[in-house]
């Protein structure tokens, strides 16, 4: 079994952010899953426990997700899709966060197809009724959001990294605008397409 190297970072060792940056890979394709503590962020994996409650499945604790490709961080965040640095995705504002980071494998000159993907949907629109459309679903399996491509005018955080995944392997999400964090992670553990290769998890600095 592959384990994965685990980056711990006490808030008593004080480490230039340029020495935290450079863990993050510059170079190859990446999915990465976040966990969070904003209050928003809390909520958000408090659905997810319930829903992993409702299926008796293992908990787990993440709520976000983005694309990096070649040191870019593609995502969803609250002011639409945003292509920005490691550095202010991940760092520069001190707060306390842990990042999976999936290794995918690329299909031959796909690469390409997902960058443009990513530089093409930046200012994209978030879509901020996903928390009440998968809360609904999770408590009454009913999808009330906008579904095909309705749903890519405006998109939140894990579609938006399943919309990626689907430019590099058409089709291995088939319904993206319904994927949630809990979906996303099994997708990732269970597809040898992607690997876990680094736990890195960033403390309060500011």
């Amino acid at each position: 079994m592959f384990w994965p190297r685990i980056y711990i970072f006490f808030r008593s060792i004080i480490l230039p952010i340029s020495k935290i940056e450079k863990l993050l890979p510059k170079k190859g394709t990446y999915i990465v899953m976040v966990k969070s503590y904003s209050a928003l962020s809390k909520i958000i994996r408090f659905g997810m426990r319930v829903e992993q409650l409702f299926k008796r499945e293992k908990y787990v604790d993440l709520n976000h997700a983005d694309i990096l490709i070649d040191g870019m961080v593609s995502g969803a965040i609250a002011g639409g899709v945003a292509n920005r640095t490691v550095n202010s995705s991940y760092l520069s504002d001190g707060k306390k966060r842990e990042l999976y980071l999936f290794k995918v494998k690329v299909p031959k000159g796909k690469k390409v197809v997902l960058r443009d993907f990513c530089l093409d949907s930046d200012n994209k629109r978030y879509e901020v009724l996903n928390f009440l459309w998968h809360a609904i679903d999770i408590l009454f399996h009913k999808w009330f959001g906008k579904k095909g491509k309705a749903a890519r005018k405006k998109v939140y955080c894990i579609e938006y990294a399943a919309m990626g995944i689907n430019k590099l392997y058409p089709e291995l999400v088939k319904e993206p605008w319904l994927i949630n964090p809990n979906d996303l992670y099994k997708l990732l553990v269970s597809d040898n397409k992607f690997q876990l290769i680094e736990v890195i998890k960033v403390p309060i600095t500011k």
